[in-house]
């Protein structure tokens, strides 16, 4: 499997649940985080912007793809987003 087969077979949306456990402060937390991953085609906008912002020439890359995720935790919120480009 290569890493264009691999975030072909990981897109879609997902769903991740998680307890931390806190031994200091004798506490657990839970977690949720709603996850989405787009694969792009080499000559999506967003792509070729990445490319070139990274000096990098949108025509050796081999795939792309947007990975976001909305995270919230018992103690605080977050929400982030993670573009990844993946090149030859």
């Amino acid at each position: 499997m290569n890493v264009e087969e691999f975030f072909e077979l990981s897109a879609g949306k997902w769903f991740s649940h998680r307890t931390s456990h806190h031994l200091a402060f004798k506490q657990s937390e839970d977690g949720k985080s709603d996850i989405v991953i787009d694969i792009l085609t080499v000559d999506h906008p967003e792509v070729i912007k990445l490319c070139e912002q990274y000096s990098i020439l949108p025509d050796v890359a081999s795939c792309g793809a947007r990975v976001t995720w909305k995270g919230t935790m018992e103690w605080d919120q977050e929400c982030d987003s993670l573009w990844a480009n993946i090149g030859n």
